[in-house]
């Protein structure tokens, strides 16, 4: 429920929210938020790959990290999420 108000907070302020869960939570938690389809799992490998894309174009970052170095932290991150 805190997280919940925050979020409405930063809606409230127009920022940009992008909820995400870690890999044993349940998407019923997050609410209405789940029937709106406004979250993702840690471990979605798919998900993380649109996030950097959105961060990419909104920051408009001159050197783009190279995709094989993503993969590589993205596989370094899953495996130091499921060690949790």
């Amino acid at each position: 429920p805190i997280c919940l108000n925050e979020m409405g907070g930063a809606w409230v302020l127009n920022k940009e929210v992008k909820p995400f869960l870690f890999p044993e939570s349940d998407f019923a938690e997050m609410g209405w938020l789940y029937e709106i389809s406004k979250g993702a799992r840690l471990n979605n490998d798919e998900a993380l790959d649109e996030l950097r894309d959105e961060l990419l174009d909104k920051y408009k970052l001159i050197d783009r990290p190279k995709t094989s170095d993503w993969t590589a932290q993205k596989k370094s991150f899953f495996k130091s999420l499921n060690s949790l």
